[in-house]
């Protein structure tokens, strides 16, 4: 079907919003044609394209595929049906059925440490993986790029039977992912030591996103990985100098919890009114926002603006109107202290001043290049007066380097890094 050689992609994300798998396949796409498996719709800039073969599979649990399962047990229950809402009907059953699906894979998984069959039983049962193996397996690659260890026992299997390659990009430190949630430690951890023991050595090459990370790979299970960075492309912006009197810190990213947002708002209350805060949001969390806008009419009030969000290829461009990148990553996991996010080199290629807490991977960067400004404490009035102390000839001198590093910290320099992997292992 196609005259070059080709590399199969698994990602159990929505990949058309995934930044990271997007430039890998923007940068692999160069060189080989790309087999590319993951949840939604395509990206658009793979329309009509020959080089790029997109196959989406369903989610169940992201798509509200249990509707089916509700209709039916919604149609044995008259008498409730008579005396209450549809809708209340549908949506309790559904909730219910979810709650005794979640309690069934606890239950396996807590098996899984009497047997490791269970492991397998547990990743296995789900139809999209056994749909991505089949089309995994079909596909005739010559390799395998397994993003996230959920794809890794998947993309392994399916290397196996066509004797293909693999290159495994495992993110974070995957058996910490969750690890502040009460049951990642007694249940999860242990289930992803156990793939990651079974398949790591039959990778071909092994990625990260940190320093930090990689280092502990090496630890806990000997193997060597090469750090990629999470850096977007590099952007030419006219500069934009701030108005003294209403400087704009920014955040954006994810609706989480974990992130403790509100620690920005609290900040922001603390701070000189010169400071307004902007957040731009992904709405995974509908009533986390409200509590966020709540807040901030309460300590802040017209101080805090909540924009829309906007697509990942763009986010660099638009945050570039702010003029201060604004990010409390909490110590409280390993993955958080050894965290290089996103949103941290979105700041960089978007020229903007950086202010974070003490996170000791983010402020090795920051040290480097004198991009930003480094509070000694997590504690919204430290931070504070850590904003509260900077000149505008800070700023700009902290802005200015930004634009320097985004040189050297961009989605070409890395992207080489895997390149070469790949020119490596498929002769």
């Amino acid at each position: 079907m196609w005259n070059r050689k080709s590399i199969c992609i698994i990602s159990f994300s929505p990949i058309y919003r995934d930044a990271r798998v997007l430039r890998q396949i923007k940068y692999l796409s160069v060189n080989y044609n790309l087999f590319v498996i993951g949840f939604g719709p395509p990206h658009k800039d793979w329309v009509n394209r020959n080089d790029i073969k997109w196959i989406s599979i369903e989610n169940q649990s992201m798509q509200g595929g249990e509707l089916a399962s509700t209709d039916k047990l919604r149609n044995i229950i008259p008498l409730l049906k008579s005396r209450l809402p549809n809708s209340w009907i549908t949506e309790s059953i559904q909730s219910i059925i979810q709650k005794l699906k979640l309690l069934l894979n606890f239950f396996i998984l807590g098996l899984g440490r009497i047997s490791p069959k269970f492991y397998e039983v547990w990743y296995w049962k789900p139809k999209y993986r056994l749909k991505a193996l089949k089309y995994a397996t079909q596909s005739g690659c010559y390799a395998f790029h397994a993003n996230d260890w959920e794809a890794l026992p998947l993309a392994a299997k399916a290397a196996e039977s066509l004797n293909a390659k693999i290159i495994f990009d495992a993110h974070e430190y995957a058996p910490l992912e969750l690890e502040n949630r009460w049951y990642w430690k007694p249940l999860f951890q242990p289930m992803i030591n156990y793939f990651l023991k079974k398949y790591l050595t039959k990778v071909d090459s092994f990625i990260t996103v940190a320093p930090a990370i990689s280092q502990r790979y090496k630890k806990e299970f000997g193997l060597n990985s090469q750090v990629i960075l999470n850096v977007p492309e590099i952007v030419f912006l006219k500069r934009k100098f701030p108005n003294a009197n209403k400087i704009q810190l920014v955040h954006h990213g994810g609706a989480v919890r974990d992130r403790k947002l509100e620690n920005l708002i609290k900040t922001l209350a603390l701070c000189d009114k010169r400071f307004d805060l902007n957040f731009i949001l992904l709405n995974n969390d509908s009533k986390y926002i409200e509590s966020l806008m709540d807040l901030s009419k309460s300590i802040a009030p017209g101080r805090v603006k909540f924009h829309e969000p906007v697509i990942s290829d763009k986010i660099v461009e638009r945050i570039s109107e702010y003029d201060i990148g604004f990010y409390l990553l909490e110590p409280n996991s390993f993955n958080n202290i050894a965290a290089l996010p996103n949103k941290f080199f979105d700041f960089i290629a978007a020229g903007l001043a950086i202010c974070i807490g003490p996170s000791p991977s983010m402020a090795k960067i920051i040290k480097q290049y004198g991009c930003g400004c480094i509070a000694p404490s997590f504690e919204p009035r430290i931070v504070a007066d850590t904003l509260n102390k900077l000149t505008m000839d800070d700023i700009l001198k902290m802005k200015e380097a930004s634009r320097k590093a985004s040189k050297y910290l961009n989605a070409e320099k890395e992207m080489k890094k895997l390149l070469n992997l790949y020119n490596e292992i498929i002769k």
